[in-house]
């Protein structure tokens, strides 16, 4: 749902996925799923990939579907906070679940629009037991951490693991205790090739590089949509990928909150926080707090 610039290029990604046979698009811009649709089937064809995709421009025409990626809301604008965006987009959430939820029962729901972790509570309130839903949370935020730490340790990205927890914004943080490279606690690897790095630095980076690129071109786009990609891919061929994703669970003190921590991404998803340090686990509940008020804020009255 949404085929602007992040909802056309996660919908070209999934078009050339092997086994995706159908995709639907859907957006409120009269004629603008069309025109996406018609580009995709065009570079479908490059790839000689066979798939029905449909595009309508109201809500009501997706049924009985497998996966439903909501990217539908308004967009953060350079020098906007995605708090802000709160409360305008909980309504177009509420709206959008309350239109879906009968017509797709047991379908997966992923939630991209900001403030995602508490959009994700939003939609969950809706749907319920009639469905799955998952934020995206900090993936991306992960995925940039990794190409961060790739490119100031001169090492490939495929050595580099660990996950960006948290909120997906203000409250995100890098769970240290997770990063290895090739294989290696990145302390140990760093101490250890005698090179310089500061952790201060890098939290710094993941947070403001999304920043810098909508003022540079925008939006950020391609980053988002490979990452969403990945997730769905994930989930609906339970390849049990773990993904730092935004999931509602019970944390002490707190309650049921939608906050990112590593996850494993089936069709039935399992949220992992014992993998973190205590420390880390303390700050992960200070970011349920701030994902909390959030939401509260989003739907009082």
């Amino acid at each position: 749902m949404g085929t602007g610039r992040v909802g056309a290029a996660f919908a070209y990604t999934m078009a050339i996925v092997p086994g995706v046979a159908r995709m639907t698009l859907v957006d409120i811009v009269p004629g603008l799923s069309k025109g996406v649709m018609e580009d995709i089937k065009h570079a479908a064809a490059v790839f000689r990939r066979s798939i029905n995709v449909e595009a309508y421009d109201q809500i009501e025409k997706i049924e009985n579907a497998d996966a439903i990626v909501i990217t539908a809301g308004k967009p953060r604008k350079a020098g906007m906070s995605r708090r802000d965006l709160a409360k305008v987009n909980a309504d177009i959430i509420r709206s959008i679940g309350d239109k879906l939820r009968d017509r797709n029962p047991g379908a997966f729901y992923l939630v991209i629009t900001n403030p995602v972790d508490a959009m994700t509570m939003v939609l969950d309130d809706i749907i319920g037991n009639k469905g799955t839903v998952m934020g995206t949370g900090t993936s991306l935020d992960t995925f940039r951490f990794r190409a961060a730490v790739s490119e100031l340790l001169n090492v490939p990205i495929a050595a580099v693991d660990g996950y960006v927890v948290g909120e997906h914004g203000e409250e995100a943080f890098v769970a240290w205790s997770t990063v290895t490279i090739k294989g290696q606690q990145i302390d140990e690897y760093i101490k250890e090739k005698g090179l310089n790095i500061s952790h201060e630095q890098i939290e710094e980076y993941v947070k403001e590089v999304a920043a810098s690129i909508i003022a540079k071109q925008g939006a950020t786009i391609w980053g988002p949509a490979a990452t969403f990609q990945e997730i769905v891919v994930s989930y609906l061929a339970n390849e049990a990928k773990i993904i730092p994703v935004s999931v509602r669970y019970n944390i002490e003190g707190v309650g049921r909150v939608a906050v990112s921590v590593p996850t494993v991404i089936t069709g039935r998803p399992r949220p992992m926080p014992e993998i973190l340090s205590p420390e880390e686990r303390a700050r992960l509940k200070r970011a349920a707090e701030a994902i909390k008020k959030v939401y509260e804020e989003a739907t009082s009255a």
